[in-house]
């Protein structure tokens, strides 16, 4: 009996153990996590590329994004980098109601702006909003604008997505989206829409463009005198003379500045006109890198910025290779290029090397892609000489002080049809001097001798 009756206790333990588990179980499904928010935070933003984007070259400068929300939010917040500096970032933080385009939508008032002065480096900027008035569900536009000059305040660039547009001083940026997140009143089952794509810029017919190279902004490394473009130079040297054949120092990052603005009188290579530039280049050794670097510099950011940078390939051979930029599809390189920053390898060994024979410019890829390194044919090339014409003959007699005079002045050759101050052309004009011969005998005959010399080397500056 007391057999049967530890048995039946032990069976009821059991029961009883079994349901109390249970009942955890389901208890432990059916309540939230502890740390689970109650309000979702979402990121905006593609990919992690971690590309920093100074803003601070020019107090004009704009960038943000542009977004959907099918929810309400409570806020929005941007990563700001001070590159290490401490309380080192200033900017002003602003969100507009999205209306037709970007320029209608930023040329109004913004709902809501908030002044940063002196924000840490990886800072999150907020646009903070009440519960009680959420931001509303809604296409937006967020400015970040007036960084303070000189002090490094900038944003992090990541891939681009499909939930945003990244705008660059009122241009898409197609490459990127701003770090950005959001975080949304409650937990919504959706929470993103699509934004309104931008207008499609105006462009001229392809058919229309020209073919030749642009012969005003062509350097061709042929003379020593061409080292007056290069502003500034790290980790490299080179020497001039049929190209430019440049050695890498001891160094990581070897790289040359070269100033288009210095060739003639205008501001640099107008990208609206001519947007590709193409290069005549070779790596001199096998274990060269294949991967390079070119910055551009522009009137508003004149130095190399992260974001204003462009890779290239190389192929992987010693042979004689061509490099082609095309600049239209960098935003951010608008109007003049002044200049570019070439950092020739990535991470280039000690002992590297590059030749580079010319730098050209271009109205089009396909013109580009099509050019065969001939630059005579566009080049201002001498005419015919003209057949010389013999005087009439006349009857000496004593020279007038005019005649004298005039004996042993210079005439100039002619310039090429199109060689002006205004253009600088490309030709070289010398001059000779006219002598007159007088040779005594019954019939002095004098022939006019006109000599033309015309010059097709490349254009520079007089330094």
């Amino acid at each position: 009996m007391n057999s049967l009756k530890r048995i039946i206790n032990a069976a009821l333990a059991v029961i009883l153990l079994l349901t109390s588990c249970s009942l955890a179980v389901f208890a432990a499904e059916a309540e939230p996590e502890e740390d689970e928010p109650a309000n979702l935070t979402v990121s905006l933003s593609g990919d992690i590329e971690g590309t920093p984007m100074d803003q601070s070259g020019n107090m004009d400068s704009m960038i943000g994004c542009q977004f959907a929300i099918t929810a309400p939010a409570l806020s929005v917040e941007v990563c700001c980098p001070t590159w290490s500096r401490p309380k080192g970032g200033f900017f002003t933080f602003s969100i507009f109601k999205f209306d037709t385009d970007y320029d209608t939508t930023v040329g109004k008032a913004p709902l809501k702006s908030v002044r940063y002065d002196e924000f840490d480096d990886n800072q999150w900027l907020i646009l903070e909003f009440p519960e009680s008035e959420p931001l509303a569900p809604g296409e937006y536009i967020i400015i970040l604008s007036e960084p303070e000059p000189g002090l490094p305040s900038g944003v992090w660039l990541d891939k681009n997505c499909d939930q945003q547009l990244c705008w660059t001083d009122g241009v898409v940026d197609p490459k990127h989206s701003l770090r950005s997140r959001i975080t949304f009143v409650g937990r919504p089952e959706s929470y993103f829409g699509t934004p309104t794509p931008p207008k499609p810029e105006t462009q001229d017919d392809p058919s229309e463009r020209g073919t030749a190279p642009y012969i005003d902004m062509t350097v061709l490394f042929n003379d020593p005198d061409w080292s007056y473009i290069f502003a500034e130079t790290s980790a490299v040297s080179f020497d001039i003379d049929e190209y430019m054949a440049i050695t890498v120092m001891p160094a990581d990052d070897p790289w040359l500045v070269i100033k288009f603005d210095d060739i003639c009188s205008d501001p640099g290579v107008l990208v609206k006109k001519y947007p590709v530039m193409k290069m005549k280049l070779r790596r001199t050794e096998e274990t060269d890198p294949l991967k390079g670097e070119i910055f551009y510099l522009t009137e508003n950011s004149p130095n190399a910025k992260a974001g204003n940078d462009v890779w290239v390939d190389y192929q992987n051979t010693t042979e004689w290779q061509y490099i082609t930029v095309d600049f239209s599809a960098e935003k951010r390189c608008r109007d003049y290029l002044a200049g570019v920053r070439f950092d020739l390898y990535d991470h280039a060994p000690e002992g590297a090397g590059m030749d580079v024979e010319w730098i050209t410019f271009f109205e089009s890829t396909e013109a580009a892609e099509q050019f065969d390194g001939d630059f005579s044919k566009y080049m201002s090339m001498p005419t015919e000489k003209p057949v010389s014409t013999p005087a009439p003959t006349y009857t000496p007699s004593a020279p007038t002080a005019e005649a004298t005079r005039n004996a042993g002045e210079e005439t100039a050759a002619a310039p090429s049809e199109g060689a002006t101050d205004d253009n600088k052309s490309i030709a070289k004009n010398n001059k000779f001097p006219v002598v007159p011969v007088v040779i005594v005998s019954s019939v002095i005959a004098v022939a006019a001798v006109a000599v033309v010399v015309l010059s097709a080397v490349r254009k520079r500056k007089n330094h």
